[in-house]
């Protein structure tokens, strides 16, 4: 019997891990902003439709349009920024930046 316990204890352990990770693994695949939530794979009209225009974009040097790289950066005055980085007009990544 307390083997049986155990287990299940440390099954519980394991799946309240897994949850953990996935829950910090998600959190870097998307952003709120004050129209809805975008997240990695969309395009950049839905980002501005849902962000309004980044405070800052910059181009990346890239060959052809499949190439196109930029980086647009959101966030509230006084905050560190996140920068969104978009690859052929789509989300591929977002960092919040560190000072």
């Amino acid at each position: 019997m307390a083997s049986r316990s155990r287990k299940r204890g440390l099954w519980r352990i394991l799946a309240l891990t897994l949850v953990g990770l996935t829950a910090a693994h998600a959190a870097g695949n998307n952003y709120g902003c004050r129209k809805g939530v975008v997240t990695i794979g969309d395009p950049t009209f839905t980002i501005i439709e849902k962000c309004g225009q980044p405070r800052q974009k910059e181009a990346l040097a890239g060959g052809g349009a499949d190439a196109t790289e930029e980086h647009w950066y959101y966030g509230t005055p006084g905050k560190l920024p996140y920068l969104f980085h978009l690859r052929a007009g789509r989300l591929i990544s977002i960092q919040r930046l560190k000072r």
